[in-house]
């Protein structure tokens, strides 16, 4: 894409021709003691000399060679990304153009240090690693910039409270509950006994009216994309209610 000129300075009786040359062979319309590539293209590449004439003699110069550098252009790099918390991750980029390329990482326009290779790894996420990267390419002919890929970082869930034991009189009602962290959206399952209990897909379960087979061990289970949360069990005590035993003498 620059502008390169050959020229050359020449002596002896006048009048002298030009002719230069690219790889052996005349180039047309060159024939001053300069020649000029207007927008230098990877075809130009090669070996110019030019031959100065005159009724004497043809006198060549040294041979000169052009050579052409590639700004860099950037093929593929690394879309938008999301991964769970702990887990690695890896931005890349692939680029052509002439060595030697150098590649500097950036997280929100900040150069991130000892980020020059094509690879930008994480060993083990975490939420402050959440944020947009990009790249900037770079060699002696330009610099081009990917753009800007956002990096997401899921967080597993955690049981943050829950109920604890419970002791209730038949036909009193109870309610277990908790409450959870982590990333949208958690779903939630209760079990009795190690059995999920139908529809008790919320943060509480409630038994409306204990009887004496709700007695037994309860807990819940918080997931999300990134993995299960268990609470703890608990342990519903059911009294029961005293029951009159008439007897008769005969």
């Amino acid at each position: 894409g620059q502008s390169m000129t050959f020229d050359v300075t020449a002596s002896g009786s006048a009048p002298l021709t030009y002719q230069w040359y690219k790889d052996n062979s005349p180039i047309t319309g060159a024939t001053s003691s300069s020649y000029t590539l207007n927008t230098v293209a990877t075809a130009d590449g090669g070996n110019y000399y030019c031959v100065v004439s005159n009724s004497c003699a043809n006198t060549s110069t040294s041979t000169i060679i052009l050579t052409i550098d590639q700004a860099p252009t950037i093929s593929s790099q690394t879309g938008n990304s999301t991964v769970c918390e702990g887990q690695p991750m890896s931005f890349n980029v692939i680029a052509s153009g002439t060595s030697p390329i150098t590649y500097q990482w950036y997280k929100y326009n900040t150069p991130i240090s000892g980020a020059t290779n094509y690879l930008l790894n994480f060993t083990s996420t975490t939420t402050a690693d959440v944020a947009d990267y990009y790249c900037q390419v770079s060699n002696t002919c330009g610099t081009v910039q990917t753009y800007a890929s956002s990096l997401a970082v899921r967080v597993a869930p955690s049981i943050t409270s829950q109920s604890g034991n419970e002791v209730r009189c038949e036909d009193q009602s109870v309610t277990f509950s908790i409450t959870s962290a982590g990333s949208s959206p958690v779903t939630y399952q209760w079990y009795k006994n190690g059995t999920a209990i139908a529809n008790a897909t919320n943060t509480t379960h409630t038994i409306s009216v204990v009887k004496p087979g709700d007695a037994t061990n309860y807990y819940c289970t918080a997931t999300n994309s990134c993995g299960t949360a268990f609470s703890s069990p608990v342990v519903l005590t059911v009294n029961t209610k005293p029951e009159v035993v008439t007897s008769f003498d005969s």
